[in-house]
């Protein structure tokens, strides 16, 4: 089915999604700080968003800008969705600022969600940094004709960005990648650009442009794949489970700027192949920056133009050096951390990714499959969300041979519709779908889930390797994955907290 607008003042029930624009724009208008928001770019998508963002965000900051950032879900702690200059702000500014939301839709009675409350505690937060911000990066929550998120006008926004576009949360956006694109195409606005990423469907492109052009953007950017520059390596005994891509790990890669109609090169920091077109789009996004208008739609006051002029002055050393500065937690991420009762005396070292839709998981297993010297066998550790269709997800991500931990999470912050998918579940379908021997596949539950379903990971590489002490080429790889829930804690337990 296709979102719907509540435009009732209504309270939703706390534990389900309650999409529209309503008591949003209502609360965002009776908080006058609101009234002096910084410029936002705005950024929609199934996948890839967190990473553009940024990149947007490193870039910007590598050229002297002063930014805020709203990504959702958050990943350890619920502030940490809110960023200043690149960092978390702090617990007890976070509390302030939400505690000033709720007292204002409390004495109004609107009965906004909680997706709502923490939208706008973002903007509250950015409206009242000091020294003021300049740019505000917003990722939409879901969907992005009636998230939250899409509350601002075209004055607030410098341009919009719709990243890779697939099937993901059915229920709220529509059962066919056309009408998940007509959601995710709601953010674009009146004068504004929009950079669009590759995309595996043309009819996906089609349907982007057309509500482009009835919304009346001033232009719709499909943006070209960045390419990789070939390098001549050798790789030492040493090196394992890495991509063949450059001496440091990353790879170089040659990134076309569209309205200069030039190139430039820089090596990415983040992994996958999808990087190619992520990194493309957030440097599209800002060569449409550096080209602005003093009669684009932002241009309202001085200080606007001045601004304007500023990012006509970011070169491309500034963007070079942002990219090279960007991290995403989360995400094709190297992790390591000690695990009580492990035979070998090396922490365990593990590949963490959130995937947890079918594109997603994809770009994890092409990952795993290129990874030089191929793993003996792959261990993975997954949670899913409820809901999700695991038979699909699990034949995509898993092969037969490879061994399967599964295990949930706990409830997550200011989240509670979100429940993990039954362990047995997760098991059933790995063993139907994707031809796991069910001897390979076992279940943790309860508190202590995941930290069982990490041990008993260990254990068996530390059989498989020998349990030396010494890295070794073709060795066991242990892949966490299925949701960024569980990612989370895996955080948490790193941190030493109990999950």
């Amino acid at each position: 089915m296709t979102l719907h607008a509540l435009f009732s003042p209504s309270k939703p029930r706390p534990d389900t999604i309650d999409l529209g624009l309503g008591r949003v724009s209502r609360l965002v208008s009776l908080v006058s700080a609101l009234a002096s928001l910084p410029p936002t770019v705005h950024i929609a998508g199934t996948n890839g968003k967190g990473s553009v963002s940024s990149y947007i965000d490193s870039i910007l900051r590598s050229a002297g800008f002063r930014t805020g950032r709203f990504n959702s879900p958050h990943l350890v702690d619920v502030w940490d969705s809110i960023r200043i200059d690149g960092e978390p702000v702090t617990q007890v500014q976070y509390n302030a600022s939400r505690a000033e939301i709720e007292r204002v839709d409390a004495e109004h009675e609107l009965g906004s969600s909680l997706f709502e409350i923490l939208t706008v505690t973002a903007f509250y937060i950015f409206a009242v940094a000091s020294p003021p911000l300049d740019i505000i990066i917003l990722e939409v929550g879901l969907g992005g004709r009636l998230d939250a998120t899409n509350v601002l006008a075209p004055e607030n926004t410098l341009g919009t960005v719709i990243t890779s576009v697939s099937l993901d949360h059915q229920a709220f956006l529509g059962n066919t990648v056309e009408e998940v694109a007509s959601e995710k195409a709601g953010i674009i606005k009146s004068g504004v650009g929009c950079v669009v990423a590759p995309q595996e469907s043309e009819s996906v492109v089609n349907r982007i442009r057309e509500i482009g052009i009835q919304a009346g953007a001033s232009h719709i950017e499909l943006v070209q794949k960045a390419t990789l520059v070939v390098e001549e390596e050798i790789l030492s005994d040493t090196d394992r489970l890495v991509p063949l891509w450059g001496k440091s790990g990353h790879p170089l890669v040659e990134i076309t700027l569209p309205f200069e109609r030039t190139t430039l090169k820089a090596r990415l920091p983040l992994a996958g192949d999808y990087q190619l077109s992520n990194v493309s789009v957030a440097v599209a996004l800002i060569d449409q920056l550096r080209h602005l208008s003093t009669s684009h739609p932002t241009a309202t006051t001085d200080a606007r133009i001045t601004l304007i002029h500023r990012l006509a002055n970011i070169d491309s050393c500034k963007i070079g050096a942002g990219i090279e500065r960007t991290s995403w937690a989360g995400r094709l991420e190297w992790v390591s951390f000690p695990i009580p009762g492990s035979v070998s005396s090396r922490p365990l070292r593990l590949l963490v990714d959130g995937a947890h839709n079918a594109s997603a998981a994809i770009a994890l297993r092409a990952y795993i499959d290129n990874l030089s010297p191929a793993p003996r066998r792959v261990i993975f550790v997954l949670a899913f969300s409820a809901g999700k269709d695991l038979h699909a997800l699990l034949s995509l991500m898993l092969r037969p041979g490879d061994a399967l931990a599964c295990t949930g999470f706990g409830k997550v912050e200011d989240m509670p519709w979100v429940q993990p998918a039954p362990v047995g579940e997760i098991g059933k379908a790995a063993v139907q779908a994707a031809g796991l021997d069910p001897e390979e596949v076992e279940h943790f539950e309860g508190a202590e889930g995941l930290g069982n379903a990490l041990g008993w990971a260990a254990g068996l590489q530390d059989c498989g390797s020998g349990a030396t002490a010494e890295p070794r080429g073709n060795e066991d790889l242990i892949v966490l994955a299925g949701s960024l829930y569980v990612v989370a804690e895996l955080y948490r337990l790193r941190r030493g907290e109990v999950v």
